[in-house]
């Protein structure tokens, strides 16, 4: 925000940031027999060219801050690509110490070109080739798509936005020693306009040249969104002898408006006709508009007594323009309550600052505009001429929802220490959650909300930092942060409510009571059945022995579990990360890691993968070649059901190896696909960075006095993961309450952190499968100040 003018020092400076670098392909997928296909095939580098200009500064009464960004990127796979230039404008005027005003504004011009069809079913897209294909492009055993296929389609987006504020603060009695002096109001106006246009194309392909016939397509689709918003409050600040006290009363609008259109055209003529006007088929035509009003009024009130004790109280009314017979406000109060036990003299002398906290408070959502509208239509088009259909359904009893939460925690000081610690506990009630409406309503083209009774919930957050400091080597200083946290919930009412599920196939989630919300609650695959001397014929759906008699002691089939289990959520139960550092002479060292474990997710993709593989034509996969999957490869071979070309030993049916490898492929039966509900735990190098500082030199240079600040480094992102890749066996309770183990298969995916579906508006748990993986960035930079 700029810095004032200082008395005999330099106030202004300009300040130019430079980063050089490049984006590669973070990992390799393990699992896949085509590793090294996907380290070469289909990624490259990117390259990133970023540049930075700033201004700062200020004279007494003002300051400012001023910059220019611009940021190239290519992506690490072909079609993809990143450019954006930012503006950014800080100003504060301070006129008197009665009155300041205060303006930010950013103006964002960026152009985004993603990878499209990269989950696509009908053509797969690069990605999702790769991980199903064993072979190459071009390969006589691959499939015949070719490599300049890709080239032919694109999704581009094109995005500008305008965020910007003016706050005026007045203090009219200030200074004057009456008993209005803490008398002070503050209003601000706020802008965040967007508009967003996507445009995607495919053009004409033919199977000869591309390995795909494709017809031609573009889709282009327009959205403007607009928030104004207004608030303002009135502040008091005054003393009652030993206690100090500010009360506050204000309110805050929101205004939201949002037009959207789109257009949509099939079958052009020719790969170089692609204006939207020449294509022969019209596909999906839609205008949207869409505007809300939101509005709360508030008041709060902190008091302080002799710097020891502290608390607020504070009452919040939230309002919404909500259409139909629904509650459409509702109020929330909260209350914190702290004091400094390094006040007294009782406390141990080592605390240098010790400081014990409660708090109670309520937060919640309102219903959605028209969540209360039980049918709404609109016009539409179709072959029967033009005419309504239903574009949602709503809730008439739907209720607010009322999150109430309790806390406790401390902060402490000691040496070079600092521990931050909090455990709360959670109640939701009238938790608003999508629900599918039965087949049998006829009401199943949307989701519409509904409250379920009550989710309980705990947990607790603790944050560990640590400063060191020296005069060896020149000065050296260092510090780290420790951050960890735990949590874990349950639904204990539904309110009446039937059991709630959504996401696709074998990964549905689950809403019900003495489950975890969002809990994978599905029937699995517990073991392998084995031929005895009366069931010999072998009935698995993939083994060329399929319906004809087989030895003693082979695996014939698939035990499924009684009924489905609780095989956990996609919420992580500890997530945390660990920040470090140095700073020796002139240089210094970056490191951050992070990790979340007990969360598992829906991998669709290995589903898929397993599936496709077994689909190789002409018979190739029991003539060698196999399939993309590894470990179910290695474990097909080992238990004699045919020739995977893995190389492997064949085992003999009967001995326990052989068990325990036939209990392990139960657990990828591809027809049971909750088998693939997988570990997501993962460790992460998130950052590293190496850089060094000149300014000491400069300070002694006459050549370079202009330069006031000069460092050259090095940054890497995104550098390694670590995943839960081996199988294991885990215990799950059945529904007749037994205890059975269980196969889980390890994480074969690219990226636990890649999700997409899972419940409308809740928990995004599953893995799709043409997720791109992440990439790893590696750029140096230059920074100089003058």
């Amino acid at each position: 925000r700029g810095r004032l003018a200082m008395p005999g020092g330099k106030n202004w400076s300009v300040t130019y940031r430079g980063d050089f670098g490049y984006n590669t392909l973070t990992v390799g997928e393990e699992a896949a027999r085509n590793f090294e296909l996907l380290n070469n095939e289909l990624f490259r580098k990117g390259a990133i060219i970023k540049n930075s200009v700033s201004v700062t500064g200020g004279t007494d009464q003002m300051r400012m801050y001023l910059s220019v960004d611009r940021d190239g990127e290519d992506g690490h796979v072909p079609e993809n690509r990143f450019e954006q230039t930012n503006v950014r404008a800080n100003f504060d005027f301070f006129p008197s110490q009665k009155f300041t005003l205060r303006a930010s504004t950013q103006f964002s011009d960026a152009e985004i070109e993603w990878p499209i069809h990269g989950n696509r079913e009908r053509s797969g897209g690069e990605w999702r080739y790769l991980i199903f294909n064993r072979f190459g492009y071009n390969d006589p055993r691959s499939r015949s798509i070719k490599p300049n296929y890709w080239a032919t389609n694109s999704d581009l987006n094109f995005i500008n936005s305008f965020t910007g504020s003016v706050t005026a603060e007045l203090s009219p009695w200030q200074g004057s020693g009456s008993r209005l002096e803490g008398l002070s109001a503050r209003v601000t106006l706020g802008m965040d306009n967007r508009d967003n246009r996507n445009i995607q194309i495919q053009e004409v392909t033919t199977l000869e040249l591309h390995g795909q016939d494709e017809d031609g397509e573009k889709r282009i689709a327009q959205r403007n969104s607009r928030v104004l918003t207004y608030t303002g409050d009135v502040a008091y600040k005054y003393n009652l002898g030993p206690f100090s006290a500010t009360s506050t009363v204000g309110t805050q609008v929101f205004n939201e408006r949002a037009r959207s259109v789109v257009t949509e055209k099939f079958l052009f003529a020719n790969a170089l006709l692609s204006d939207i006007s020449v294509g022969e088929e019209v596909g999906e035509i839609l205008e949207e508009n869409d505007h809300t009003r939101s509005a709360g009024v508030f008041t709060s009130h902190d008091i302080s007594y002799r710097e020891t004790y502290y608390a607020t109280l504070m009452l919040r009314r939230d309002f919404a323009s909500v259409l139909g017979p629904l509650t459409s406000a509702i109020t929330y109060p909260a209350v914190k309550f702290m004091v400094r036990l390094d006040q007294f003299d009782w406390t141990p002398g080592f605390f240098s600052f010790l400081k014990l906290r409660t708090a109670y408070g309520e937060t919640g959502v309102l219903p959605g505009r028209t969540d209360g509208i039980p049918l709404l239509w609109r016009a539409a088009e179709s072959q029967f001429g033009i005419g309504g259909t239903i574009s949602s359904i709503g809730n008439p009893r739907l209720k607010p929802e009322r999150v109430k939460e309790f806390e406790i925690g401390f902060e402490a000081e000691v040496a070079n220490y600092a521990l931050d610690f909090t455990y709360y506990r959670q109640n939701t009630s009238d938790s608003i959650i999508p629900a599918e409406n039965v087949p049998s309503s006829g009401l199943t083209s949307d989701e519409p909300k509904l409250n379920i009774g009550k989710i309980e919930g705990s947990g607790w957050e603790a944050q560990l930092h640590a400063n060191f400091a020296g005069r060896k080597f020149g000065g050296w200083r260092t510090n780290f942060t420790l951050t960890q946290s735990w949590q874990t919930n349950e639904v204990t009412d539904m309110g009446g409510a039937n059991e709630i599920r959504q996401g696709p196939g074998g990964g549905r989630q689950y809403y019900r009571e003495g489950l975890p919300k969002g809990a994978f609650y599905n029937p699995i695959t517990i073991g392998a059945i084995f031929a005895t001397e009366g069931n010999r014929i072998s009935n698995l759906e993939f083994d060329p022995r399929r319906g004809t008699e087989v030895p003693v002691g082979t695996i014939i089939g698939y035990l499924e579990s009684d009924g489905p289990v609780n095989l956990g959520t996609g919420d992580p139960d500890y997530y945390g990360s660990f920040a470090s550092n140095l700073t020796v002479g002139g240089f210094t060292f970056y490191s951050n890691l992070s990790w979340k474990t007990g969360f598992f997710l829906y991998n669709e993709d290995r589903v898929d993968r397993i599936s496709r593989g077994l689909r190789i034509p002409d018979g190739a996969y029991f003539t060698g070649d196999g399939g993309n999957v590894l470990d179910f490869d290695i474990m097909v071979q080992q238990l004699g059901i045919g020739d995977t070309g893995t190389g492997v030993a064949t085992l003999t049916p009967g001995t326990q190896e052989y068990i325990d490898v036939a209990n392990r492929l139960a657990s990828t039966n591809r027809r049971n696909d909750a088998n693939s509900i997988q570990p997501g735990d993962f460790l992460k190098l998130r950052e590293l960075s190496f850089s060094y500082s000149f300014d000491k030199l400069l300070r002694k240079s006459s050549v370079f006095s202009n330069i006031t600040g000069l460092r050259v480094g090095i940054v890497g992102t995104n550098l390694k993961s670590w995943f839960k890749r081996d199988a294991y066996i885990d215990k799950v309770t059945q529904e007749d309450g037994s205890v059975v183990e269980h196969w889980v298969g390890g994480f074969t995916g690219a990226d636990s952190e890649a999700n997409s579906f899972g419940f409308t508006d809740g928990p995004q748990n599953s893995f799709n499968n043409g997720t791109i993986p992440q990439g790893r960035s590696w750029s140096a930079f230059v920074t100089l100040t003058f």
